[in-house]
């Protein structure tokens, strides 16, 4: 019996990845653990989650197929684990109902172990073992009914497709409408606002203490600036559909506050809607009555969404593209709306940089060190882009 399979490519690339998620997890522990999850930190967790813990579930998995046997009479006949796969070989005398009851026992044990994760996550306080638990249960349920199935139709996966031809056709049609309604209520759970909140709240106190505080605020005294405040609270927290309701409720409030123009643009840009999100900014930067703060917070955010664009320009091109005159234009115009602030001209220098303007960059990072800032990480990367300024004109010369 060969329980892990030695030929399967994907069994060795797996191995590697495993053992640099688990580093990266351990090198990431402190902050994990701290008081405040991170969004950085929650991707290492969804990381461990898939990566080590999954592989952990499908071996369970492979184990209820085998008790299944054991408890039938039966016994394996062989046993392969693939780390995110495996399979089980019966060898006995069943009838239709005890196969059945075989290949359905390795996916049921694998989404009561999701269930199991999850009712851990709703009673747990800590938040890195809501947040672990949350995707652990996601992870197991969602692998076997909804990617295994995937795989059961196409031919590279048998339990599913084994299970559904089996001739018990009473059963058959109770576990497909089980199969059906617990992908729905998982679908539901993934995007459900009021779970997404839940889940927000469970992962990060200190974000919910502060949002109860403005939230009780703009109930007390609902204007136009409080209801957007609590808006914000909702887009830091990653729940766009709740702030862009903010973003409603405030114009009705005020249809003439021009704030709601930012926070909805970087709503849209959340949601990787770059054309809508440039459109809300330039609403707000074409508005003249609008403060210059707001403005020149709006030709900055322009120029962020407009550069996220040259991703996906090669880099051969990079100069003769119209998005990258697009750039450069919005931070231009952030730099004459807020002459005092270095923010437009650090990103203006970052392009100029990409496009072996290196001269020019170096110019406008001289002089941002002189201003003051409104997103007080960049002061720490200007040395950064000052050598890459550098290093650029040497090789020209």
């Amino acid at each position: 019996m060969n329980w892990l399979y030695e030929h399967d490519l994907t069994v060795w690339l797996m191995i590697p990845i495993m053992i640099y998620t688990a580093i990266q997890l351990k090198r990431g522990w402190p902050s994990i653990i701290d008081d405040q999850l991170t969004s950085v930190d929650r991707h290492v967790l969804k990381q461990a989650s898939m990566l080590l813990i999954l592989p952990a579930v499908v071996m369970v998995h492979e184990l209820g197929h085998v008790a299944a046997i054991l408890l039938l009479g039966g016994r394996v006949l062989d046993f392969h684990y693939g780390i995110l796969w495996g399979s089980v070989t019966p060898d006995g005398h069943f009838n239709s109902a005890q196969y059945l009851t075989i290949f359905l026992a390795g996916n049921a044990l694998q989404v009561l172990t999701g269930l199991i994760f999850l009712w851990v996550a709703v009673m747990a306080k800590t938040p890195w073992v809501v947040a672990l638990c949350t995707y652990s249960a996601l992870w197991s349920i969602g692998e076997t009914l909804i990617f295994y199935t995937i795989m059961s139709i196409f031919g590279f996966y048998g339990d599913w497709r084994i299970i559904y031809t089996n001739p018990e056709r009473g059963a058959v049609i109770a576990v497909g409408v089980s199969h059906a309604l617990t992908v729905g209520v998982m679908i539901y759970c993934v995007y459900s606002q009021k779970l997404r909140l839940w889940f927000a709240e469970k992962t990060n106190p200190s974000w919910a203490r502060k949002h109860h505080f403005v939230q009780m605020k703009a109930e007390r005294v609902p204007t136009a600036e409080h209801i957007l405040e609590v808006g914000w609270s909702y887009y830091t927290a990653g729940l766009d559909h709740q702030a862009l309701t903010c973003v409603k409720d405030a114009r009705s409030a005020d249809p003439k506050l021009p704030d709601t123009y930012l926070l909805e643009g970087w709503v849209r840009h959340a949601q990787g809607k770059t054309d809508p999100a440039i459109e809300s900014f330039k609403k707000l930067a074409e508005n003249l009555e609008a403060e210059p703060l707001l403005r020149g917070k709006a030709f900055i955010a322009i120029g962020l969404a407009e550069d996220e664009r040259l991703l996906r320009v090669p880099q051969s091109k990079l100069q003769n593209t119209e998005r990258w005159g697009n750039a450069v234009w919005a931070y231009t115009m952030a730099i004459k709306v807020l002459p005092e602030v270095g923010d437009g001209l650090f990103h203006r220098a970052v392009l100029l940089n990409k496009a072996g303007l290196y001269d020019r960059a170096e110019v406008d990072l001289y002089s941002a060190q002189e201003r003051k800032w409104l997103d007080l990480s960049l002061p720490d990367l200007i040395p950064r882009e000052l050598a890459i300024a550098k290093q650029g004109n040497v090789a020209k010369e």
